[in-house]
């Protein structure tokens, strides 16, 4: 029997929650700091993506989780559809 082992096996694992922080601050031209983005638009990552691009996680207990490497995947994903290259 083979054993496959998770996607997020070995990579640094965050809550959902925090990804806010792991992503640059939106531009807000009319504020003195830029804040972050919302619990709620990083949720909405997750589950609708950004032009179908989604950021993958998993359930654990009563939590969502994804990880830092998962986020710069989505990232540079992001990228290369923005430029037609995905």
């Amino acid at each position: 029997m083979t054993v496959t082992r998770p996607w997020w096996s070995g990579e640094r694992i965050i809550p959902v929650s925090q990804i806010p922080y792991h992503v640059p601050p939106r531009y807000a031209p009319d504020e003195d700091i830029d804040p972050p983005v919302s619990r709620a638009t990083a949720y909405r990552w997750t589950t609708a993506g950004i032009d179908g691009v989604r950021i993958r996680r998993f359930k654990s207990g009563g939590g969502y989780y994804t990880t830092v490497e998962e986020l710069r995947r989505w990232q540079r994903d992001l990228t290369l559809r923005s430029e037609g290259e995905l």
